[in-house]
């Protein structure tokens, strides 16, 4: 059961927080939770422009040589390759680093491995075939940092390497348990994961530190950052969100503006894929970015070529726009038929292997696409609650290749830098990994990340942590307001979670295309009657009230309102603003129930 914790704040601390800033005492006590309490961590926040100022790129460890080495290789008119990867971050990457290089007259390529045949990041094959190219310069981004053997090599066939990549450094553990960071012999590497990088925000993604290399590259050139800031800006944002980096800090404001940006982008490549995915009336949201636009993006990478959706972004032709546009639109289609088919074969895996004592489960699923498991691997994971590899076979013969899926407390890439004898290609960070290893080590993988993990049951028990207790009576369009001024949400600045309790149900209705959806007929303690929404847990509601109440209340109370039968719950809910015909109300939107005076 879904433990219910409330998070404990300093109310002194708030309050002089609400006084500094002149904020609504909610909104500090939101910040406050969320360890937003120094001026820059507030303007990142709450400022729209003013009040904030984005980082120094060249605080970042490296930019120096990597600008110095770029201005030299453009100068030189030799051929630089950007080197990038086949998710949304690397695509957003890729894209903002070729307009960059564009803008400055480069003689400039890119190169993105095909997923399933060269797998993540560089390799041998593909370093020989740039070679033959006559790439002198290999600019790496969103890939790298764990690249050792691959970039001394590409020095060996002697090209200048830059890598710039912001997943976690590979290390060595010596016999007193001290960690050695392990870095590739490149000639000049920028990721703020660097312990001896200075840059503030540590958690910038790919996209995000190649946006900071433009905004260097145009000082060092004297061109006007100003004036074409807010394209590299639009795919910083997207990348940003689509990777679940921290939204805190400098990632925040970068968000924030850029969705404002992509409400009217200046990329004729994302204006259509907005329109092809139907959002063209829509004011972009992290939600759309997130879930619309960003498996769009996705698709092509998974199912075909991440190079097509570089080329929907790069296109200058507004007809081949919206050519690739709507045709990753149905990428993304068949790649949803797939995942679901995955999913339902990780569930029959489940259900007939021995796996009820595996606190990391690890699938091997041998007809799966590849491009495809680490979707997978999280679906499994939202629905247990632990640590998910998800493996299936390689291109290469007698390999396989996987994506992993974690939760909080599980480093994930800490687990399988324990065990990276067994891996041929490893990468990633705390909550995602990827990796190839040999099909003979399926057993021993899954063996040792069981016998390493340190996490008991209780503690990998998925936990809910509450913001506030509100009454429902409470929510209206003015704590909406408040609630507004933190978006966007997500990793580090989740939205808002409160609670209520004793609740009485009066009536069910399921609601939705495929009557999924459950509106709650409920009445507070001052009498009111509210209509909170509850999505995508059905089966959980419905069974809780036929355990409880009686096999038969499900039926009845969706019929006839049980106002005399006594059916209090609590509830867990998130406020949101609804629109409709022009009007606006605060919409409640159920997160957790259970029955009133449970624990």
């Amino acid at each position: 059961m879904t433990e219910w914790l409330v998070r404990q704040c300093n109310n002194e601390a708030v309050s002089a927080l609400s006084e500094q800033y002149h904020i609504h005492p909610m909104l500090a006590k939101l910040l406050y939770l969320r360890g937003m309490k120094e001026p820059q961590d507030i303007a990142a926040i709450l400022s729209p422009g003013e009040g904030y100022s984005l980082y120094d790129p060249f605080i970042l460890l490296g930019m120096d040589t990597c600008c110095d080495l770029l201005l030299e290789a453009i100068e030189s008119e030799t051929l630089i390759t950007i080197f990038g990867d086949y998710d949304v971050d690397g695509v957003s990457a890729t894209t903002i680093l070729y307009k960059l290089l564009q803008k400055l007259d480069a003689n400039v390529d890119y190169y993105i491995p095909q997923r399933e045949a060269e797998g993540y990041g560089l390799n041998i094959p593909a370093i020989d075939l740039l070679a033959e190219r006559g790439t002198g310069l290999l600019l790496t981004c969103d890939t790298g940092i764990a690249a050792v053997k691959e970039v001394a090599y590409a020095k060996e066939k002697g090209m200048t390497v830059i890598i710039t990549d912001h997943h976690d450094i590979p290390f060595e553990i010596n016999e007193a348990g001290e960690r050695t960071p392990i870095f590739p012999p490149a000639d000049a590497i920028v990721n703020a994961k660097n312990q001896a990088c200075s840059y503030p925000c540590k958690t910038l993604c790919g996209a995000g530190v190649a946006y900071k290399i433009a905004e260097a590259m145009y000082q060092e050139t004297g061109l006007d950052w100003q004036a074409d800031e807010q394209e590299y800006l639009e795919f910083a944002a997207i990348a940003t969100v689509c990777d679940l980096v921290d939204l805190v800090g400098e990632n925040h404001f970068l968000v924030k503006r850029g969705l404002r940006a992509l409400s009217h982008p200046r990329n004729q490549g994302i204006a259509a894929l907005i329109q092809a995915a139907g959002l063209g009336d829509k004011e972009i949201s992290c939600y759309h970015v997130g879930f619309d636009l960003g498996p769009c993006i996705n698709a092509s990478g998974r199912l075909e070529l991440a190079t097509m959706a570089v080329e929907l972004f790069i296109a200058e032709e507004t007809y081949r726009c919206r050519e690739i546009a709507d045709y990753l639109v149905a990428l993304n289609q068949e790649r949803k038929r797939l995942t679901a088919a995955g999913a339902e074969a990780a569930e029959a895996l489940l259900a007939t292997g021995d796996y009820q004592n595996d606190k990391v489960l690890v699938l091997y699923l041998d007809t799966l696409p590849e491009s495809v498991a680490g979707i997978v691997a999280g679906r499994i994971k939202e629905k247990y609650h632990q640590p998910v590899f998800i493996l299936t076979n390689a291109h290469e013969e007698g390999f396989v290749k996987g994506s992993g899926r974690s939760i909080e407390g599980y480093h994930m890439f800490e687990a399988i830098s324990a065990v990276k004898d067994l891996l041929t290609v490893f990468g990633g960070h705390p909550m995602a990994a990827g990796l190839t290893m040999p099909k003979e080590h399926i057993d021993t993988f899954r063996t040792l990340l069981n016998q390493q993990i340190t996490m008991s049951w209780d503690d990998m028990k998925p936990t809910y942590m509450i913001d506030h207790v509100l009454s429902l009576d409470s929510c209206n369009l003015h704590l909406w307001d408040i609630i507004a001024q933190m978006a966007p949400f997500g990793k580090s600045n989740p939205q808002p979670v409160f609670a209520d309790k004793e609740l009485l149900l009066l009536k069910v209705s399921c609601i939705g295309k495929e009557r999924n959806v459950l509106r709650l007929k409920v009445k507070t303690a001052k009498n009111m009657i509210l209509e909170p929404i509850l999505f995508g847990q059905k089966d959980k509601f419905v069974d809780m009230i036929r355990d409880t109440y009686g096999p038969d209340c499900w039926d009845k109370i969706q019929i006839e309102e049980l106002g005399g039968h006594d059916i209090f719950l609590d509830f867990l809910y998130t406020v949101n603003l609804n629109e409709y015909q022009g009007r606006q109300s605060c919409q409640i939107q159920i997160k957790d129930f259970r029955p009133s005076n449970s624990k």
